[in-house]
């Protein structure tokens, strides 16, 4: 399996940052090749990303960045890390990536990729793109013509309170207490993670559609 996700979506607290930063380090086996955030709030989104693996990304600066979007009252941290596959790695080869309003990141390959290029006349360099594509041109009935897996987090900039996320043939795992929701690659990241921190409820979706 290519790739980790992980993320936050809800009403944060002074420990938020730090559970951010240790689920990026648990999806580092998953990827080291770059690693990449977006801060999406009420009123702004700001993408913070570079080929370096995750504990080399999270710096001094992008965690006092964390902690000051943190103060906003609701508000998501979408993160991931890439072993590349389609596409150099570069820059602006890492997710998360924009589609218009969406901003979204992927794990796990589209197979079909270079045929939905040559049928859409695209010329993206990562597979992982063509899934902003499809939702913004089709919406949900777009990820039909996706061949592989997929859990691919995503939300409008138009309904930032609102996180969706599209499965194939993949699983999606979530913790919640109250309003809060951390998510990443596996169960294990999240019991890893929220070790001390009680109250939280473990759930692993497993799909064989696109939902």
């Amino acid at each position: 399996t290519f790739f980790g996700v992980f993320g936050h979506f809800g009403q944060s607290n002074r420990k938020t940052p730090k559970v951010i930063r240790h689920l990026a380090i648990l999806n580092m086996e998953r990827g080291k090749d770059s690693t990449g955030i977006a801060l999406v709030s009420k009123d702004k989104t700001i993408i913070y990303k570079d080929i370096l693996p995750a504990d080399r990304f999270f710096d001094y600066e992008l965690q006092r960045e964390l902690n000051n979007h943190r103060l906003q009252p609701f508000c998501l941290y979408m993160g991931h890390t890439r072993a590349a596959t389609h596409g150099a790695v570069t820059i602006e080869n890492s997710h998360p990536f924009t589609e218009k309003d969406l901003v979204f990141t992927h794990n796990g390959v589209i197979r079909n990729f270079y045929e939905l290029q040559h049928t859409y006349k695209t010329r993206y360099e990562v597979d992982s793109q063509m899934i902003g594509y499809l939702l913004t041109k089709k919406h949900i009935d777009g990820l039909d013509e996706l061949a592989g897996y997929f859990t691919a987090p995503y939300i409008s900039r138009q309904e930032p309170d609102v996180l969706r996320v599209a499965i194939h043939s993949n699983i999606f795992t979530y913790a919640i207490r109250g309003n809060q929701m951390f998510y990443s690659s596996t169960k294990e990241h999240l019991e890893r993670a929220l070790a001390n921190k009680p109250g939280f409820k473990f759930t692993e979706i497993t799909r064989t559609d696109k939902s």
